[in-house]
């Protein structure tokens, strides 16, 4: 397996690696569940966003940079036995890579979330090749499209998502976190990354 594809992708702000690798695991309790339909000004906003990401050459870019990859996959790896046989939801799956190794370590299903069309078949096709078929369901819709019989209110034991962008806010990541936390996450449930380090320079 291609040692690339084996990692997972990590926080697209510049966070140093030595952070990366601490990111921690905090508890995180459910609010308010949110219905499918809510939050249409998710889909509109992302567009461009899905145009560039739809792209297997924007994809390889992410793979590649051993800060990001690393950073993820030290904060599987530190969720241990918490991992194994959960439910894991994926928002913006990309490539798939955080959802492989998520299953790679132990989970029992993993929503992975994409709203990419290509990018969505690319996943689906990945974890076919990597035999995670029956535990990786790519769901190839925007997060807001989501009705409750495709993933189950409170089901999901971790969040993991990769939507940081500039400044925390460029992709909507925020937003998308905030929205699976109160309509999917089950009380005491883990997002990773729970919180990140912005260095500024003037």
């Amino acid at each position: 397996r291609d040692s690339a594809t084996s990692c997972a992708a990590a926080m697209s702000v510049q966070i140093l690696s030595a952070r990366a690798r601490r990111l921690s695991v905090v508890r995180l309790a459910s609010a308010r569940p949110l219905v499918a339909g809510q939050c249409r000004c998710f889909s509109r906003r992302i567009d461009g966003y899905l145009q560039y990401y739809g792209k297997l050459k924007s994809q390889e870019g992410m793979l590649r940079d051993r800060a990001r990859v690393e950073g993820y996959k030290a904060a599987l790896e530190a969720a241990g036995p918490l991992l194994k046989g959960a439910t894991v939801l994926d928002i913006g799956t990309g490539s798939g890579i955080l959802a492989m190794l998520a299953a790679r370590g132990g989970a029992k299903k993993v929503y992975a979330v994409e709203a990419s069309p290509p990018m969505a078949r690319l996943a689906s096709r990945l974890a076919r090749a990597n035999g995670f078929v029956g535990t990786v369901q790519v769901v190839p819709k925007h997060l807001e499209d989501i009705t409750d019989e495709e993933i189950p209110p409170g089901s999901i034991d971790i969040i993991v998502s990769e939507l940081f962008s500039h400044f925390l806010v460029g992709e909507l990541g925020l937003q998308a976190v905030t929205v699976s936390k109160r309509r999917f996450l089950r009380p005491g449930g883990l997002i990773l990354p729970a919180h990140a380090h912005m260095m500024l320079s003037p």
